[in-house]
């Protein structure tokens, strides 16, 4: 998992002007990181090119955090 976590922390830093250590498990991507909509989506559908995966309707709505992004991309690449 933490190969996932260093790999989706690296893809947020490529779509936003965060820097690393922002990226806290528990920081709220919209209220702590101000990543907009837009860059929420495109974050998502990077992760999904990226390991092979897509998250269902329910994940998109409900993943609030960096920490909620990383285990559910982990719990669905380990499901494969």
């Amino acid at each position: 998992m933490k190969q996932i976590e260093e790999h989706i922390k690296n893809l947020i830093i490529k779509k936003t002007a965060l820097e690393k250590e922002q990226l806290m498990l528990e920081a709220d991507l919209v209220s702590d990181l101000g990543i907009d909509s837009i860059e929420c989506i495109e974050l998502i559908l990077s992760i999904e090119t990226e390991f092979h995966i897509s998250f269902p309707d329910e994940d998109m709505r409900s993943m609030r955090t960096v920490g909620d992004i990383i285990s559910r991309t982990a719990a669905l690449v380990d499901a494969r």
